[in-house]
């Protein structure tokens, strides 16, 4: 009885909703400021190893916000999708999938296959 009502009143106390490390970090200062510090010099470090990348996606999000490239649904029907380069000299040449399919596309292409229609469908 008394396991039970630990966990009440754990439940009890405020949580923040989100998931993750982060909620404990933005509590300290300190801590937030050497967090942001970190995460700034590992962006500025991955897009000083991938320029062709970081133009191509930059040219993706111009052209979508200037409606010359039109966002589209992924193939199982999923309405929220990022532009997949499959290569990334042909900027505006982009598949739209959704999360799952582009990370499992990114995970085809990492592993040598070139083409992916046998991509699984989102349930």
């Amino acid at each position: 009885m008394l396991r039970n009502k630990k966990m009440i009143t754990k439940k009890k106390k405020s949580k923040p909703k989100c998931k993750g490390h982060y909620w404990t970090i933005k509590a300290d200062p300190e801590r937030l400021k050497d967090f942001i510090k970190r995460t700034q010099v590992s962006v500025k470090a991955w897009r000083a190893r991938n320029p062709e990348k970081v133009r191509a996606q930059r040219i993706v999000f111009v052209a979508v916000r200037n409606g010359s490239l039109i966002r589209q649904q992924c193939f199982c029907g999923k309405k929220r999708t990022e532009a997949h380069h499959e290569d990334y000299t042909q900027c505006l040449n982009v598949v739209w999938l959704c999360k799952r399919h582009h990370a499992e596309a990114d995970k085809l292409r990492r592993n040598g296959v070139k083409r992916y229609p046998h991509l699984s469908t989102c349930k």
